[in-house]
């Protein structure tokens, strides 16, 4: 299974928690033992264009703020959710985890580190970061997703699907929480319930190299050959370089026993990647290619 786009709007981290006060909804965020009060006006100012719509553009001010006042905590998860909603992962990362340094104990803290390491790949560390804050924010899509898809990566996919099914439920036409949630239902054998995920997801993007690639996996696993050499078409014409979509291509028409039409997939995935594996030994085991011994392709080394 490839890995996955994670095609989630990155949610404002602040915004999620402006509920806490009414009268305030920065209170929460400002710590009381004086290390912003230095900067407390423009703090604030701050903080209002970081809730409105202009939040990604908010990062020069907290730049400011930082360098003026080190040890505000307030400044750093400012800067690093601005960060955050630009897609700099890693200086997003370092900003909140200077915020955590400073030892405010705020949980939009460990939602900022757990949601960075989750865009980074870091398994571990995205899964720590987001069990501390899952009951504080239930209803956090992208906390639920970066769950599911770490869990994913583990290979725990009965966790995975877990957090993908409510992830689905607040967000039921996600691409990203949809394709996530289709890799752990395909990973668990769970062919026709991924199918279904992924065919919904298709409907909303349909030209993502991708999804058509992984749900042609469901397909060719579940035997549906020409559904499955379809979506294996769209993916290698959306992204020809990818040298799995031919050989996966070229894998269905061999288990429904065209050993002809798949050798030419096969030498073109060798083209595209002339040390793919997984093409050189079905290219030298042709004969394999009946449908009486699709065993043996699923169990080759």
């Amino acid at each position: 299974m490839r890995a996955i786009s994670k095609a989630l709007a990155a949610a404002g981290l602040f915004v999620i928690a402006s509920s806490v006060s009414a009268d305030d909804p920065f209170a929460s965020f400002i710590p009381d033992d004086g290390s912003c009060d230095s900067v407390m006006p423009a703090l604030r100012a701050a903080l209002a264009k970081q809730f409105s719509v202009e939040g990604a553009k908010a990062a020069p001010e907290f730049e400011r703020l930082v360098k003026a006042a080190p040890y505000c905590s307030t400044a750093h998860m400012g800067l690093g959710e601005s960060l955050y909603r630009r897609g700099a992962w890693s200086l997003a990362l370092a900003q909140f985890d200077a915020a955590f340094n400073t030892g405010f104990p705020d949980p939009i803290i460990h939602l900022g580190r757990g949601l960075s390491s989750f865009h980074l790949n870091h398994v571990d560390e995205a899964i720590a970061e987001l069990s501390l804050v899952e009951k504080r924010y239930p209803e956090n899509v992208e906390l639920l997703m970066g769950l599911a898809w770490a869990y994913n990566q583990r290979h725990q996919f009965a966790a995975a699907i877990a957090y993908g099914r409510k992830a689905q439920a607040l967000a039921p036409d996600n691409p990203g929480v949809l394709h996530t949630l289709g890799i752990a239902l395909e990973e668990q054998g769970q062919h026709a319930d991924a199918i279904e995920v992924y065919d919904h997801a298709v409907s909303i993007t349909p030209n993502d190299a991708e999804l058509h690639y992984n749900r042609g996996v469901a397909l060719m696993r579940n035997r549906e050959f020409d559904r499955s050499i379809a979506d294996f078409s769209a993916a290698v014409n959306f992204d020809p370089d990818m040298a799995d979509g031919y050989v996966l291509r070229g894998e269905s028409n061999c288990r429904r026993g065209d050993a002809q039409a798949a050798k030419p997939d096969y030498e073109q995935a060798l083209r595209v990647d002339p040390d793919h594996d997984d093409a050189k030994w079905l290219l030298e085991h042709l004969d394999l290619c009946r449908p009486e011994l699709i065993h043996a392709l699923e169990s080759r080394p």
